[in-house]
């Protein structure tokens, strides 16, 4: 059996509230996961963003201060798992090394499509400059699916015949017949199912472990759950599930 940390979208741009990370980090070498897994959606990447080319709100914004804001978060995120390893390190103890995935979310794939529209960038502008590998993540492609001890991980399940994501965890589990963690929609969404086949299934859609309110949301939308996701023993789908509130995080982890 296995652990499974789950980070959801944090959504970094520059400015963003940060507070959160340092909690999240001490939380895992407290706990010490076995797998930490980002959902997407790290980089904002609002520089991209088709929906405010030529407005007001896209006025001003960089394509390197995009990236430079989310490798600063990735760098205080996992500044204690650094801050244990070097220590273990030094003491001649084994060092805590767990593994990291990062599903590609659609905020990232900005940069594929901006290229896409644009190929005098191909080779010049990419993934590559997430420096996702220099954190320790295997990094799997925007809605390509990965399966760790029975759960499949993408950062949306999307329709048989259209590129949009499911509506709610249970039409997700309806298409994938397995357990599902996946996040996009800014929400908890928990929907448990029984096969005699796999045992118990979860789908879970969150796709909030960010702190700051978005303003197109309004002040209605912004009302939403906000966490990360601890999956305790971990095996064929099965898990004992630990939800955690960014603001209890803060209170109990942070410095």
């Amino acid at each position: 059996m296995a652990d499974h940390l789950v980070i959801f979208d944090t959504q970094i741009k520059p400015g963003s509230n940060t507070k959160h990370l340092g909690a999240i980090g001490n939380y895992i070498v407290t706990h010490r996961p076995d797998k930490i897994i980002m959902i997407g959606d790290h980089w904002d990447m609002h520089s991209l963003s088709s929906y405010d080319k030529g407005t007001l709100k896209g006025e001003a914004t960089r394509y390197q201060d995009d990236i430079k804001a989310g490798i600063s978060a990735l760098r205080l995120l996992f500044k204690p798992l650094r801050q244990l390893q070097d220590k273990q390190k030094a003491s001649r103890k084994k060092v805590y090394k767990p593994m990291r995935h990062f599903c590609l979310g659609n905020h990232e794939e900005r940069i594929a499509r901006y290229v896409n529209y644009n190929p005098t960038l191909k080779g010049k502008v990419g993934y590559d400059d997430l420096k996702l590998e220099r954190f320790g993540f295997t990094v799997h492609d925007y809605l390509t699916p990965v399966i760790l001890d029975g759960i499949e991980y993408v950062h949306y399940v999307q329709g048989r015949n259209s590129p949009r994501a499911k509506a709610s965890s249970k039409v997700s589990m309806e298409q994938t017949k397995m357990s599902v963690t996946q996040g996009h929609r800014p929400c908890l969404d928990i929907h448990t199912d029984w096969s005699d086949e796999k045992g118990m299934m979860w789908s879970i859609t969150c796709g909030s472990s960010y702190l700051d309110d978005e303003d197109y949301k309004g002040a209605q939308g912004n009302q939403h759950w906000r966490g990360i996701l601890h999956k305790r023993n971990v095996q064929g789908g099965d898990y004992d599930p630990t939800f955690l509130r960014l603001s209890t995080l803060m209170e109990e982890y942070s410095d």
